[in-house]
């Protein structure tokens, strides 16, 4: 397993996105990206606190990736920050996507617009659904043809944030293979790149560090970047 991590904080001050990679137990992996959520305090809090949270409950558990296991650990990152929202009186939260895997055998799960692709032979095989207001209505069929959606596509429907909106994360369940291929991304590195370049990253040997910072240093919003080769 090959893995190469980039995070920048673009024209933002501070960067709240958390990067994570790290083995669990014995052959078995957590990857993730947290993604602090924009006009809420302490976003750079929210997304550390809720990977270490949810790292530290499958460490202590010792539990092989499951549907049941990555959304107690969800939940757990969910109580974590009511507490700290509370004892603090603010608003914090976290969008969050990752893969917990051990040998062959992964969960890739997100909660809110952290995006996760899985290349398998040379193509696209999976890619998140954001959740999100737009794709809300457009499941709805609810999005006039003639909506500028930039006003909401940063709008989510569900986020880690210590209170009681929905924070249950898409799953999806498989078995890696060799030469399987996995891209996690932040918003900010999707809104400076576009599939294309995804595409070419996924299928490089290396990724071009200095090429993704000509790219994304000048993004509105922080970008961050995990690529997992089997």
């Amino acid at each position: 397993m090959k893995i190469e991590l980039y995070t920048d904080k673009g024209k933002r001050n501070i960067n709240e996105d958390y990067i994570f990679s790290k083995e669990i137990i014995q052959n078995s992996y957590l990857h993730v990206i947290a993604d602090g959520m924009g006009g809420y305090s302490k976003g750079e809090v929210a997304s550390k606190m809720a990977v270490e949270q949810i790292f530290d409950y499958l460490k202590e558990h010792k539990l092989q990736p499951s549907k049941e296991a990555i959304t107690k650990s969800i939940q757990g990152a969910n109580e974590v920050l009511k507490e700290y929202r509370i004892a603090n009186n603010i608003k914090l939260g976290t969008t969050i996507g990752g893969i917990h895997i051990s040998n062959d055998h992964a969960i890739i799960f997100w909660v809110g617009d952290v995006r996760i692709f899985l290349f398998r032979n040379k193509t696209l095989f999976f890619e998140s659904q954001d959740h999100s207001l737009v794709n809300e209505l457009k499941k709805d069929k609810a999005l006039p043809d003639d909506w500028d959606v930039n006003k909401i596509k940063h709008v989510v429907t569900r986020s880690i944030s210590g209170n009681g909106q929905d924070f249950n994360p898409g799953i999806f369940e498989t078995n890696i293979l060799d030469d399987d291929i996995i891209i996690i991304c932040s918003d900010g590195f999707l809104e400076s790149t576009d599939m294309n370049y995804i595409k070419k990253i996924a299928f490089e040997e290396n990724i071009n560090q200095n090429e993704i910072l000509n790219k994304c240093q000048n993004s509105n919003d922080n970008a961050s970047m995990i690529k997992i080769r089997f």
